[in-house]
């Protein structure tokens, strides 16, 4: 949200907020805004980054099995579905910021294509439902 004191689109003196808003709106020269935050910040960041890390961890393990398969099996897969799920699995990998907070949209894209091309191979069928498990909590 971006809000700009003493600007707003009739050029009259005001506040103009920009963004998603979930709820009841008022508007008038007497209204007001209250927002309250429920629950421990510091306990949903700390639940967040955990599941944050366990994403991470599951796209790791699953790129080096894919790596193995390659080495072992090149003929197992072929270049455009390796190609399609290490891309995947890279924006997977971006879609966590720093801060640890994710992209949803990103991360459900992600994971149905790496889902997809890879479906087929059964010696990574195990890594792509931890992948999917640790993936749940965006879903």
């Amino acid at each position: 949200m971006t809000a700009v004191p003493g600007q707003s689109d009739k050029g009259s003196a005001g506040i103009n907020i920009g963004g998603s808003v979930t709820g009841n709106v008022q508007s008038g020269s007497h209204a007001r805004a209250e927002y309250h935050q429920f629950g421990s910040v510091s306990a949903a960041s700390t639940e967040s980054s955990e599941m944050v890390k366990q994403l991470l961890d599951a796209v790791t393990a699953l790129r080096t099995q894919l790596q193995d398969l390659q080495a072992s099996s090149p003929n197992s897969l072929s270049a455009p579905e390796v190609q399609i799920a290490d891309e995947a699995l890279q924006d997977l990998e971006e879609a966590v910021t720093p801060s640890g907070e994710a992209d949803q949209g990103r991360i459900r894209r992600a994971v149905f294509t790496v889902t997809g091309a890879l479906t087929s191979v059964t010696s990574l069928v195990a890594a792509v439902e931890a992948l999917r498990a640790a993936a749940a909590p965006w879903f």
